[in-house]
């Protein structure tokens, strides 16, 4: 089987490496995989030998979608060079994106997906649901849309003075309903994606299906241990970044509270976060400057080994869909505190794999100084996360998208 994935994303996090991870488990498989993505993420894909890349270029940048408009190459564009976007042009970006970029895209998609001889077409995130739409009526191929990453976020009806967003977010919660109503299946990584993207008026009930996502369970739990020991008696991980749905900022207020009664505690931030930016200026002026490091961003396997000598992972998100980190951690056995938000209470039952708290500073203080204080209920939590965590390995998860791909052809073929 030919599969095509598509992925249109500006950063690395949860839906890319569920890509990532697609490819190489379907291409382990003994299946032909092509990833159609854009500039932004191409070097994070370099590594899947075997995994036909198409480039269409930067996407996030109106400077760099305005000169692909005035190149006359016929080409999938293989450069390399960083695109930079234009500050407070994200909406124009948006509009000229997916109301003009991707038709100057569409013959040479669909040339290149007839060339491959594509069986499936599997988008994942709104940009890319809605470009592989447009393909969907002159291919006689089954196009399967993947919801994750709170899809509907931006498509609630403004309050307010946002009222004034009402014409784009019109457009976008339109512009998002045309696309899966093309779909010949929706899949959901949470019922909560499913019941976001409903209440926004989009019906994807009749031909949903929930496929959570998944992680190497083996490859993980032989993580390497780090050389550099750590600098905290009790240390913490949070790996957001600068991302403010995910609620770092929450940490850091939640940390003078930690510390008064855990001096020892340090927390690394994992992620870009600017120097300039509010979370260090919440570490500078809580004098948190022993309490905290920022890492950047680590590699896979860096950070995969700065989880494994932690104490606990913390996820005081805002809004989430089903995050891998929560899975990473308990499969390399650390207790994980998250907010009772989105996706996360379907995977975390509070006290049994786990801590849900409210995303607000005292209440995840509190959580954590009493995982610090109850060794018995960290011990209890991390036996219940390892039994929990074993039904998502990808070995498992990837054969049940093989299998939807199997019954999408044939419904397409040999409709009833």
């Amino acid at each position: 089987m030919n599969v095509c994935l598509v992925i249109i994303s500006d950063g690395w996090s949860g839906a890319e490496t569920v890509v990532h991870e697609l490819a190489k488990h379907f291409r382990d498989r003994g299946q032909n995989v092509s990833i159609i993505l854009n500039q932004e993420i191409l070097e994070h894909y370099a590594d899947l030998k075997g995994v036909r890349l198409f480039n269409i270029g930067a996407m996030f940048s109106l400077r760099s979608m305005i000169k692909s408009f005035m190149s006359s190459g016929d080409e999938m564009q293989l450069s390399r060079q960083s695109a930079r976007s234009l500050p407070g042009w994200a909406h124009l970006t948006t509009l000229l994106r997916e109301e003009l970029y991707y038709r100057h895209l569409h013959d040479r998609l669909v040339h290149t997906i007839t060339d491959n001889d594509v069986d499936i077409i599997h988008a994942h995130l709104n940009p890319a649901i809605c470009m592989a739409s447009g393909l969907r009526s002159e291919l006689n191929v089954p196009f399967i849309a993947t919801l994750q990453g709170t899809t509907a976020r931006g498509l609630e009806r403004p309050t307010g003075i946002r009222w004034l967003e009402l014409p784009s977010v019109a457009w976008k919660r339109r512009r998002l309903a045309k696309a899966l109503n093309r779909a010949d299946r929706v899949t959901a990584v949470s019922r909560f994606e499913l019941d976001a993207v409903e209440k926004c008026g989009i019906s994807v009930w009749p031909k949903s299906l929930l496929i959570p996502n998944g992680i190497n369970l083996s490859e993980i739990q032989g993580t390497p241990s780090p050389t550099a020991p750590l600098r905290g008696e009790f240390n913490l991980l949070f790996a957001g970044g600068a991302r403010f749905v995910k609620g770092g900022d929450l940490l850091i207020k939640a940390l003078p509270r930690v510390k008064s009664r855990m001096p020892g505690i340090h927390a690394y931030v994992t992620g870009r976060v600017p120097q300039n930016h509010a979370m260090r200026r919440l570490v500078a002026a809580n004098h948190l400057g022993g309490n905290v490091t920022f890492t950047g961003f680590l590699a896979t396997t860096e950070y995969r080994q700065l989880l494994k000598a932690v104490d606990a992972l913390v996820m005081p998100s805002r809004e989430e869909g089903m995050p891998l980190a929560i899975l990473e951690a308990m499969a390399l056995t650390k207790p994980v505190v998250a907010s009772n938000t989105g996706g996360i209470p379907e995977m975390i039952e509070n006290g049994q794999n786990g801590l849900l708290v409210e995303p607000e500073p005292s209440r995840i203080a509190e959580a954590i100084v009493f995982l610090y204080e109850r060794q018995d209920v960290r011990q209890s939590i991390v036996r219940n996360g390892i039994d929990y965590v074993t039904r998502f390995d990808w070995s498992s998860i990837s054969g049940q998208y093989i299998q939807l791909y199997i019954d999408a052809r044939e419904a397409l073929h040999h409709p009833n």
